[in-house]
């Protein structure tokens, strides 16, 4: 689970990035779905993460 979170999130963000290349309805939606991961993402490693990191 925690490597296809890990794919999807790194997909999102290219495709987020190519904003000029995929035009601004798709770099809307890839935003929102980077977004969303990145909290899933902040969730499921929550317990790795310490006052150190």
């Amino acid at each position: 689970m925690k490597k296809t979170l890990n794919i999807i999130l790194l997909l999102s963000f290219v495709a987020t990035m190519l904003a000029p290349v995929t035009g601004v309805h798709l770099h809307k939606m890839t935003s929102s779905i980077f977004l969303i991961m990145s909290l899933v993402h902040t969730l499921v490693y929550w317990k790795k993460m310490n006052a150190r990191r």
